[in-house]
C-alpha cells in the first residue's frame, strides 16, 4: 500500500509551467570535504519521505480531488490535512539557497568557495543540485585585541583559558560571533548593564599570496550609547516586587518594607515574603548580574502560584550607576474547574465521555 500511496501522481495540481521538486541534493567536488551540515541553508525541500524511500504524506495529498472547490469538502478534505501538499519548484528560492551555501563557505573559511547549480527537468519533475567547491581553507594567522577603555581590557584578559579564539584555527566567523556574546555576557556578569555585541567589532585582512588572516578584535563605544553608564557597574537601588490580582485590578493597595525590600501586594491574600527571598536573586545594593537576572525568571515561574513574571530595570535619575528594579507576578487562580468533552474508541466502538478537573 505504501509503494501505491507514493505513486499516486501529483500532476494534476501542478500549472503548465510548474514543476514537482522531486530531489535535492548537495555534492562536493572535493572528496577531503564533506557538505554534511550544509543542507540546513537550502531554502526549498522536496517532499518529505518515509524510511528516506517512500513520499507517503504526499500520496496521501494527491488522492484528493484537484478540483479547488471540491477539493476542499467532506473527504478530500480530510485527505489534504493528513497529507502533503506538492512543492512546487521555485527557481527564485534556489538563488537565495545558492547565495546562503556561498556564505555558509566562507563564514567556515572557504573565502574563496564557489556554489555551482544543476538544475534538470524531467516530465512534471525537476531535479536540483547545489555543487559546493570550497577551495582552500584560510586560518587566523594573527590575533590581536584592542581596547577603548582600560577596565574592560583588564576583565576581558585576566582569564585567557576562556577564549574561544586561537592563533592557527580555521577562520569560523560563527566562532567569532561566540566570542563576542561570551565577551558581553561575561562583563553582563560583572555588572555592566548597558554592554551589548554592538560594542565588539572584527578587522579581518588576509594576507597577499597566503592562507592566512589578520583578526583584530575592536571593544569601542558604538554610535549611540550612553557614554556616562556603559563602562560604569550598575547596582540595584530600589528592589519592588509588585504581586498583582489573578482577576480584577492589577495595581497593588498594601505595602510593605521588609528586609530592604519593598512589598506592593493586594490585603491579606498574598505570596509570603520569604517565598520570594528564597527565590529572587536580586537584591537591593547588589551588583547587576544578567544570569541572576534570568534564574530569577526561571526560579519564579517555576512556582505553580504564579502565572509569569516580569523583570523590569530603570536608571536612576541623577545617578550613573544605579538601577531600580521592579518584579512583576501574577498569580494563577488558587482554585479552578474545568470540563472535558472526550471521544472514545472501544475495539472499534465509538463513544463520549465528560472529563471534570
Amino acid at each position: 500500500l505504501l509503494p501505491l500511496l507514493s505513486a499516486c501522481s501529483s500532476k494534476k495540481f501542478l500549472q503548465t509551467d510548474e514543476y514537482l521538486l522531486s530531489e535535492v541534493s548537495i555534492v562536493s567536488t572535493n572528496p577531503n570535504f564533506k557538505p554534511t551540515g550544509y543542507r540546513n541553508y537550502v531554502r526549498q525541500q522536496p517532499n518529505s519521505k518515509w524510511f528516506s524511500w517512500l513520499k507517503v504524506p504526499l500520496g496521501v495529498y494527491c488522492l484528493s480531488k484537484a478540483d479547488s472547490v471540491k477539493g476542499n469538502k467532506g473527504f478530500s478534505r480530510i485527505l489534504r490535512n493528513i497529507g502533503e501538499a506538492p512543492v512546487v519548484y521555485d527557481p527564485q528560492l534556489t538563488r537565495y539557497s545558492t547565495y546562503n551555501l556561498q556564505q555558509a563557505l566562507a563564514s567556515n573559511g572557504y573565502l574563496r568557495g564557489t556554489v555551482d547549480t544543476l538544475v534538470t527537468r524531467k516530465g512534471h519533475k525537476a531535479t536540483v543540485q547545489y555543487r559546493l567547491t570550497p577551495g582552500m581553507r584560510y586560518y587566523v594567522r594573527s590575533l590581536q585585541y584592542s581596547f577603548d577603555n582600560a577596565n574592560i581590557a583588564r576583565l576581558v584578559t585576566a582569564d585567557s583559558t576562556a577564549y574561544l579564539l586561537r592563533r592557527g584555527m580555521p577562520l569560523n566567523l560563527g566562532k567569532l560571533s561566540e566570542e563576542r556574546s561570551r565577551i558581553v555576557h561575561t562583563l553582563r556578569n560583572r555588572g555592566y548593564y548597558y554592554l551589548n555585541n554592538d560594542f565588539i567589532t572584527y578587522d579581518i585582512d588576509t594576507i597577499a599570496g597566503d592562507l592566512g588572516v589578520a583578526v583584530r578584535l575592536r571593544f569601542a563605544l558604538p554610535p549611540g550609547a550612553d557614554s556616562l553608564r556603559a563602562y560604569v557597574p550598575q547596582r540595584y537601588g530600589r528592589v519592588r516586587i509588585i504581586e498583582e490580582r489573578e482577576t480584577g485590578e492589577t495595581e497593588a493597595t498594601d505595602s510593605t518594607h521588609y528586609r530592604g525590600w519593598d512589598f506592593h501586594y493586594h490585603g491579606t491574600e498574598h505570596i509570603r515574603k520569604r517565598v520570594f527571598i528564597n527565590h529572587v536573586s536580586l537584591e537591593p545594593d547588589s551588583l547587576y548580574h544578567e544570569t541572576k537576572v534570568q534564574n530569577t525568571y526561571g526560579t519564579l515561574n517555576a512556582l505553580p502560584i504564579i502565572n509569569y513574571t516580569s523583570v523590569k530595570l530603570t536608571p536612576v535619575k541623577d545617578s550613573t550607576d544605579l538601577l531600580d528594579c521592579d518584579i512583576r507576578v501574577k498569580r494563577n487562580q488558587l482554585h479552578t474547574l474545568g470540563m472535558d468533552l472526550e471521544g472514545t474508541n472501544t475495539a472499534g466502538d465509538l463513544g463520549a465521555a465528560v472529563a471534570l478537573t
